[in-house]
Protein backbone atom coordinates (compact mmCIF):
# COMPACT_ATOMS: atom_id res chain seq x y z
CA UNK A 1 0.00 0.00 0.00
CA UNK A 2 1.52 3.43 -1.14
CA UNK A 3 1.55 6.52 1.17
CA UNK A 4 -0.90 8.39 -1.34
CA UNK A 5 -3.49 5.33 -0.69
CA UNK A 6 -2.77 5.63 3.12
CA UNK A 7 -3.59 9.13 2.96
CA UNK A 8 -6.88 8.71 1.19
CA UNK A 9 -8.24 5.95 3.27
CA UNK A 10 -7.29 7.99 6.30
CA UNK A 11 -8.67 11.07 4.28
CA UNK A 12 -12.33 9.29 3.73
CA UNK A 13 -12.50 7.56 7.06
CA UNK A 14 -12.14 11.62 8.97
CA UNK A 15 -14.66 12.94 6.29
CA UNK A 16 -17.28 10.48 6.92
CA UNK A 17 -16.90 11.44 10.82
CA UNK A 18 -16.11 15.29 10.14
CA UNK A 19 -18.43 15.99 7.08
CA UNK A 20 -21.78 16.59 9.20
CA UNK A 21 -19.95 18.04 12.21
CA UNK A 22 -18.10 20.95 10.38
CA UNK A 23 -21.36 23.04 9.62
CA UNK A 24 -22.69 22.79 13.13
CA UNK A 25 -18.54 23.65 14.29
CA UNK A 26 -18.43 26.40 12.27
CA UNK A 27 -20.75 28.22 14.01
CA UNK A 28 -19.81 28.23 17.52
CA UNK A 29 -18.49 31.52 18.32
CA UNK A 30 -16.60 33.02 20.88
CA UNK A 31 -14.67 31.09 24.22
CA UNK A 32 -13.70 27.29 23.85
CA UNK A 33 -15.29 27.45 27.59
CA UNK A 34 -18.96 28.17 26.22
CA UNK A 35 -21.18 25.71 27.40
CA UNK A 36 -23.25 24.95 24.82
CA UNK A 37 -24.22 22.36 22.15
CA UNK A 38 -22.42 24.11 19.11
CA UNK A 39 -19.67 24.25 21.35
CA UNK A 40 -19.65 21.00 22.02
CA UNK A 41 -19.59 20.29 18.35
CA UNK A 42 -16.60 22.24 17.80
CA UNK A 43 -14.52 20.46 20.66
CA UNK A 44 -15.39 17.11 18.98
CA UNK A 45 -14.22 18.13 15.42
CA UNK A 46 -11.09 19.96 16.71
CA UNK A 47 -10.80 16.60 18.54
CA UNK A 48 -11.04 15.00 15.61
CA UNK A 49 -8.32 17.35 13.48
CA UNK A 50 -5.47 16.65 16.21
CA UNK A 51 -6.33 12.85 15.79
CA UNK A 52 -6.65 12.89 11.79
CA UNK A 53 -3.35 14.97 11.77
CA UNK A 54 -1.71 13.23 14.65
CA UNK A 55 -1.83 10.28 12.13
CA UNK A 56 -0.09 11.84 9.02
CA UNK A 57 -3.30 12.97 7.30
CA UNK A 58 -3.40 16.36 5.14
CA UNK A 59 -4.76 19.07 6.51
CA UNK A 60 -4.59 20.73 2.70
CA UNK A 61 -6.58 17.15 1.12
CA UNK A 62 -9.27 17.78 4.10
CA UNK A 63 -10.06 21.07 4.04
CA UNK A 64 -10.31 20.99 0.22
CA UNK A 65 -13.00 17.82 0.74
CA UNK A 66 -14.82 19.65 3.76
CA UNK A 67 -14.72 23.10 1.78
CA UNK A 68 -13.32 24.95 4.00
CA UNK A 69 -10.28 27.26 4.51
CA UNK A 70 -6.86 25.33 5.19
CA UNK A 71 -5.80 28.36 7.81
CA UNK A 72 -9.33 27.29 10.11
CA UNK A 73 -8.13 24.15 10.24
CA UNK A 74 -4.51 24.49 11.23
CA UNK A 75 -6.04 26.76 14.02
CA UNK A 76 -7.93 24.54 15.19
CA UNK A 77 -5.04 22.29 15.55
CA UNK A 78 -2.55 24.76 16.92
CA UNK A 79 -4.90 26.15 19.28
CA UNK A 80 -6.26 23.05 20.80
CA UNK A 81 -3.71 22.32 23.15
CA UNK A 82 -3.75 25.78 25.04
CA UNK A 83 -6.76 26.29 27.70
CA UNK A 84 -9.51 28.21 26.18
CA UNK A 85 -9.84 31.85 26.97
CA UNK A 86 -11.64 32.33 30.09
CA UNK A 87 -15.37 33.77 28.50
CA UNK A 88 -15.64 37.67 27.90
CA UNK A 89 -17.09 39.89 30.16
CA UNK A 90 -18.36 43.48 29.38
CA UNK A 91 -15.36 45.36 29.03
CA UNK A 92 -14.54 48.57 31.53
CA UNK A 93 -11.92 50.15 28.98
CA UNK A 94 -13.62 53.31 27.26
CA UNK A 95 -13.17 54.03 23.88
CA UNK A 96 -10.93 56.61 24.02
CA UNK A 97 -8.71 53.90 26.09
CA UNK A 98 -9.14 51.22 22.90
CA UNK A 99 -7.79 54.25 20.69
CA UNK A 100 -4.89 54.80 22.62
CA UNK A 101 -3.83 51.06 22.23
CA UNK A 102 -5.09 51.25 19.13
CA UNK A 103 -2.56 54.03 17.91
CA UNK A 104 0.34 51.67 19.81
CA UNK A 105 -0.35 48.86 18.64
CA UNK A 106 -0.03 50.16 14.97
CA UNK A 107 3.20 51.93 16.02
CA UNK A 108 4.28 48.64 17.48
CA UNK A 109 3.15 46.53 14.56
CA UNK A 110 5.44 48.85 12.55
CA UNK A 111 8.93 49.29 14.23
CA UNK A 112 9.17 45.81 16.53
CA UNK A 113 9.29 41.99 16.11
CA UNK A 114 6.31 39.94 15.93
CA UNK A 115 6.37 38.73 19.63
CA UNK A 116 6.41 41.81 20.87
CA UNK A 117 2.92 43.23 19.36
CA UNK A 118 1.83 39.57 19.77
CA UNK A 119 2.86 39.45 23.69
CA UNK A 120 1.37 43.26 24.13
CA UNK A 121 -1.55 41.81 22.52
CA UNK A 122 -2.01 39.31 25.19
CA UNK A 123 -1.03 41.88 28.04
CA UNK A 124 -4.08 44.21 26.81
CA UNK A 125 -6.60 41.09 26.62
CA UNK A 126 -5.63 40.52 30.00
CA UNK A 127 -6.17 44.05 31.14
CA UNK A 128 -9.54 43.90 30.01
CA UNK A 129 -9.49 45.38 26.52
CA UNK A 130 -11.94 44.21 23.98
CA UNK A 131 -10.25 42.53 20.81
CA UNK A 132 -13.10 43.22 18.71
CA UNK A 133 -12.99 47.33 20.26
CA UNK A 134 -9.35 47.40 19.50
CA UNK A 135 -10.00 45.89 15.72
CA UNK A 136 -12.63 48.82 15.00
CA UNK A 137 -9.89 51.13 16.55
CA UNK A 138 -7.30 49.76 14.12
CA UNK A 139 -9.10 49.84 11.02
CA UNK A 140 -9.30 45.99 10.54
CA UNK A 141 -12.45 43.91 8.98
CA UNK A 142 -12.50 41.37 12.24
CA UNK A 143 -10.94 41.02 15.30
CA UNK A 144 -9.64 37.39 13.71
CA UNK A 145 -5.93 38.55 13.52
CA UNK A 146 -5.63 40.04 16.87
CA UNK A 147 -7.14 37.06 18.60
CA UNK A 148 -4.44 34.97 16.25
CA UNK A 149 -1.55 37.31 17.58
CA UNK A 150 -3.27 36.44 21.10
CA UNK A 151 -3.29 32.80 21.03
CA UNK A 152 0.21 32.87 19.22
CA UNK A 153 1.57 34.55 22.36
CA UNK A 154 -0.33 32.44 24.58
CA UNK A 155 1.18 29.32 22.69
CA UNK A 156 4.46 30.62 23.11
CA UNK A 157 3.92 31.21 26.87
CA UNK A 158 3.06 27.79 27.39
CA UNK A 159 5.45 26.52 25.48
CA UNK A 160 3.32 24.90 22.23
CA UNK A 161 5.24 26.78 19.42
Amino acid sequence: MTTKTIKRDLLEEYLEQMAPLAPIAMKAFGSRATDSTTHDVSAKYTALLVEYTDKGGSLLMLAEALNVTYPALRRRVMTAKIAPLPRSTRTKKDDYAHDVLAKHLKTIKLGSPTKEYHDTLRRAYDDGFSLNKLAKFMGLKSAYPLYYGLNKSRMREEGIV
